[in-house]
């Protein structure tokens, strides 16, 4: 089994190497994002509990629209944040299936053009 595989590894390492390559430039984005989302999201959940514990004096001084501007403009600027994470695991995504897709194509075409009888199927 192993004397017929080894061709298995000309695709293999390629595979492996542009995969690693595209993990050392999605990590450290991915990083940086997510630590923005922590920072971006604190402020929300403070503001939401303080709105929520002030509610009654908030009311009583007509301050809703003020708070709810400031909720909606905080949620906004999360939102943004987390659009930009879901981009680059879909740019991950897209990037890994492109190579799974061009790696299908190239054996699929590369079995196709083989000459019958040089691979033989019993091993």
């Amino acid at each position: 089994m192993s004397l017929s595989a080894w061709p298995v590894f000309l695709v293999f390492f390629p595979v492996v190497g542009f995969c690693i390559w595209l993990q050392q430039y999605y990590i450290p984005s991915a990083r940086e994002l997510a630590r923005l989302v922590g920072v971006c999201k604190a402020p929300v959940i403070q503001h939401f509990s303080e709105t929520i514990s002030g509610a009654t004096t908030i009311r009583s001084f007509d301050q809703k629209h003020r708070f709810q501007d400031t909720c909606l403009k905080l949620i906004d600027d999360y939102s943004r944040l987390k659009f930009h994470v879901a981009g680059a695991l879909v740019w991950l995504g897209l990037r890994l299936d492109m190579l799974s897709s061009f790696i299908f194509v190239f054996l699929l075409i590369f079995l196709v053009s083989v000459p019958e009888g040089i691979i033989d199927p019993s091993k």
